[in-house]
């Protein structure tokens, strides 16, 4: 219990696209209508990187907007 605790307390961040009609996978985060939203939830444990660290990634690829919500 103490794990999915954990998993709903964690930081979740809305990618938004560029082009608002995207609609694809990047970086292992699916896009629908331009956005996405990235968690311990929605993120493929198989990636082996931390929602931190995706939503890192595609601020460093640019074209994408970031931010944290609760």
């Amino acid at each position: 219990m103490a794990a999915k605790d954990e998993k709903a307390k964690a930081t979740r961040y809305l990618v938004t696209a560029d082009n608002p009609d995207y609609a694809d996978v990047t970086a292992g985060v699916q896009f629908n209508r331009g956005q996405a939203l990235i968690d311990p939830l929605t993120l493929d444990a198989n990636l082996g990187r931390s929602p931190a660290e995706v939503a890192d990634l595609l601020r460093e690829m640019g074209g994408y907007a970031v931010r944290e919500v609760e």
